[in-house]
């Protein structure tokens, strides 16, 4: 299975997954608790810096960048039509910052380092009665199904070109949907088999 995670060494390699994954939880409850459309392009620009900043590391995730732009754009436009395209940018700010947050931990750190971290943060959990395995496996599901989303995207595209000469927008949608109700039935199924063992 792919992975956004890169082996080219960058500086933001060598930061603790713990540091990585506290500044992650930081950005994104600023992102969505200011309204101020100069701090969100302010933090909108320090990402774009920082991804910058990764040389080849960076191109592990450029095709799903740009589905994610493409996405801020609409949102962009949708709500120009409506009449607030000040809330169209706070949201298309938001988006972006918050998908680029994702992109920088996932190519910076391996998989496996991301949910021992995880486990361990949420240990404290225990004493409440939950077992942090539970919410570890759950986050760790969401981040590997986001990867295999635009991942498999990115080969039906590539597919669509060859046969067509052309991109695919929405002619993607319904493969790409099949697709991945097809991996969740297919992991649903496995976890109920090892949860009755």
């Amino acid at each position: 299975m792919g992975s956004f995670y890169s082996p080219a060494p960058t500086w933001l390699h060598r930061l603790p997954t713990s540091v990585k994954l506290l500044s992650v939880l930081i950005g994104g409850s600023l992102l969505f608790s200011t309204r101020d459309l100069t701090l969100l392009g302010t933090i909108l620009a320090g990402l774009l810096l920082a991804c910058c900043s990764l040389g080849k590391a960076r191109e592990t995730f450029l095709f799903a960048f740009k589905a994610v732009l493409v996405s801020g754009f609409l949102v962009l436009m949708l709500h120009a039509a409506l009449g607030q395209p000040e809330m169209g940018l706070r949201i298309a700010a938001r988006l972006t910052s918050a998908s680029l947050l994702g992109f920088l931990l996932a190519v910076s750190t391996p998989f496996s380092s991301l949910l021992d971290t995880l486990e361990t943060l949420l240990r404290p959990l225990q004493w409440l009665g939950v077992n942090p395995a539970r919410p570890t496996l759950m986050i760790g599901m969401m981040l590997r199904f986001t990867e295999v989303f635009f991942l498999k995207w990115k080969k039906l595209d590539e597919a669509y070109r060859l046969r067509t000469g052309k991109r695919g927008y929405h002619q993607l949608l319904s493969p790409l949907l099949m697709h991945m109700l097809r991996s969740i039935n297919k992991v649903g199924d496995a976890l109920f088999c090892r949860s009755r063992d």
